[in-house]
Protein backbone atom coordinates (compact mmCIF):
# COMPACT_ATOMS: atom_id res chain seq x y z
CA UNK A 1 0.00 0.00 0.00
CA UNK A 2 2.82 2.39 0.80
CA UNK A 3 4.26 1.92 -2.68
CA UNK A 4 0.85 2.70 -4.21
CA UNK A 5 0.54 5.94 -2.24
CA UNK A 6 4.11 6.92 -3.13
CA UNK A 7 3.35 6.23 -6.80
CA UNK A 8 0.33 8.55 -6.70
CA UNK A 9 2.52 11.23 -5.09
CA UNK A 10 5.19 10.75 -7.77
CA UNK A 11 2.66 10.95 -10.62
CA UNK A 12 0.97 14.05 -9.20
CA UNK A 13 4.39 15.65 -8.81
CA UNK A 14 5.00 15.06 -12.52
CA UNK A 15 1.54 16.28 -13.59
CA UNK A 16 1.28 19.46 -11.51
CA UNK A 17 3.95 21.51 -13.33
CA UNK A 18 2.47 20.59 -16.73
CA UNK A 19 -1.08 21.46 -15.63
CA UNK A 20 0.19 24.75 -14.21
CA UNK A 21 1.93 25.62 -17.50
CA UNK A 22 -1.30 24.89 -19.38
CA UNK A 23 -3.27 26.99 -16.86
CA UNK A 24 -5.52 23.99 -16.35
CA UNK A 25 -7.58 22.64 -13.49
CA UNK A 26 -6.54 19.61 -11.46
CA UNK A 27 -9.11 17.42 -9.71
CA UNK A 28 -7.98 14.68 -7.32
CA UNK A 29 -10.32 12.28 -5.54
CA UNK A 30 -10.85 8.63 -4.70
CA UNK A 31 -13.85 6.36 -4.47
CA UNK A 32 -13.16 4.99 -0.98
CA UNK A 33 -10.60 4.97 1.81
CA UNK A 34 -8.01 2.23 2.16
CA UNK A 35 -4.62 3.81 2.68
CA UNK A 36 -5.85 5.43 5.87
CA UNK A 37 -6.31 2.09 7.64
CA UNK A 38 -3.91 -0.55 6.40
CA UNK A 39 -4.23 -3.11 9.21
CA UNK A 40 -6.77 -4.50 11.65
CA UNK A 41 -5.97 -6.13 14.94
CA UNK A 42 -7.97 -8.87 16.62
CA UNK A 43 -6.81 -10.73 19.72
CA UNK A 44 -3.30 -9.37 19.26
CA UNK A 45 -3.09 -10.61 15.66
CA UNK A 46 -2.39 -7.93 13.06
CA UNK A 47 -3.71 -8.60 9.55
CA UNK A 48 -3.92 -6.48 6.39
CA UNK A 49 -7.12 -4.45 6.06
CA UNK A 50 -8.64 -5.43 2.72
CA UNK A 51 -12.15 -3.99 3.10
CA UNK A 52 -12.95 -0.43 2.12
CA UNK A 53 -13.43 2.00 4.96
CA UNK A 54 -16.27 4.48 5.23
CA UNK A 55 -13.87 7.27 6.10
CA UNK A 56 -14.16 10.48 4.09
CA UNK A 57 -11.87 10.77 1.07
CA UNK A 58 -10.38 14.00 -0.27
CA UNK A 59 -11.79 15.90 -3.21
CA UNK A 60 -9.29 18.53 -4.29
CA UNK A 61 -9.63 21.16 -6.99
CA UNK A 62 -6.63 23.28 -7.99
CA UNK A 63 -7.34 25.95 -10.60
CA UNK A 64 -4.16 27.21 -12.25
CA UNK A 65 -5.99 29.54 -14.65
CA UNK A 66 -5.52 32.54 -12.40
CA UNK A 67 -9.19 33.45 -12.79
CA UNK A 68 -10.48 31.14 -10.06
CA UNK A 69 -14.16 32.01 -10.63
CA UNK A 70 -15.40 29.19 -8.39
CA UNK A 71 -17.16 29.28 -5.06
CA UNK A 72 -18.23 26.30 -2.98
CA UNK A 73 -21.90 25.43 -2.90
CA UNK A 74 -23.68 24.55 0.31
CA UNK A 75 -24.27 20.86 -0.42
CA UNK A 76 -25.46 18.97 2.61
CA UNK A 77 -23.59 15.68 3.04
CA UNK A 78 -21.31 15.92 -0.03
CA UNK A 79 -19.99 12.69 -1.46
CA UNK A 80 -19.01 10.71 -4.50
CA UNK A 81 -22.43 11.33 -6.08
CA UNK A 82 -21.58 15.03 -6.41
CA UNK A 83 -18.39 14.49 -8.44
CA UNK A 84 -19.99 14.12 -11.89
CA UNK A 85 -21.95 17.38 -11.65
CA UNK A 86 -18.90 19.16 -10.28
CA UNK A 87 -16.78 17.99 -13.22
CA UNK A 88 -19.51 19.13 -15.65
CA UNK A 89 -19.49 22.56 -14.08
CA UNK A 90 -15.68 22.82 -14.10
CA UNK A 91 -15.76 21.97 -17.82
CA UNK A 92 -18.25 24.78 -18.45
CA UNK A 93 -21.40 22.67 -18.77
CA UNK A 94 -24.56 22.77 -16.74
CA UNK A 95 -25.06 19.34 -15.14
CA UNK A 96 -28.21 17.39 -16.05
CA UNK A 97 -31.11 17.96 -13.68
CA UNK A 98 -31.09 14.38 -12.43
CA UNK A 99 -27.45 14.59 -11.21
CA UNK A 100 -26.65 15.18 -7.55
CA UNK A 101 -25.73 18.86 -7.05
CA UNK A 102 -22.30 20.21 -7.97
CA UNK A 103 -19.88 21.19 -5.22
CA UNK A 104 -18.90 24.43 -7.01
CA UNK A 105 -20.66 27.29 -8.75
CA UNK A 106 -19.43 30.33 -10.58
CA UNK A 107 -18.51 32.85 -7.92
Amino acid sequence: MRIAVETVDLCLGRLLPWIARQQGVLVVTADHGNADQMFTEKKGQRTPMVAHTKNPVPFLIKDYSGANPWALTDVEGPGLANVAATLCRLLGFEPPADYAPALVRLG
